[in-house]
């Protein structure tokens, strides 16, 4: 799915249930963390258990996001992970 404004994103975010992975494109970086903590904060309300890791493309190697990804999760339902800065 693809959304082209911020409010019929929200509007998903009430109404469904949420996908397995979002890819949030935009080059303005407040907006960008807005949506971000949106999505977090959705999860968080259906899975209180989920974990949350911020890794920054600039500031985080490569392999730190590929360990996000491949590990399962050991105290927690679900893991969100947010990268952010990619360029």
């Amino acid at each position: 799915m693809k959304f082209s404004s911020l409010p019929s994103f929200e509007k998903h975010l009430q109404d469904s249930s949420l996908c397995q992975s979002y890819l949030v494109v935009t080059s303005d970086a407040d907006e960008r963390g807005k949506i971000l903590s949106q999505i977090s904060a959705h999860l968080k309300k259906k899975h209180p258990q989920s974990e949350v890791i911020n890794l920054s493309q600039t500031e985080d190697p490569f392999e730190a996001l590929c360990a996000g990804l491949s590990t399962l999760p050991f105290f927690s339902s679900h893991v969100i992970i947010r990268l952010d800065d990619v360029g």
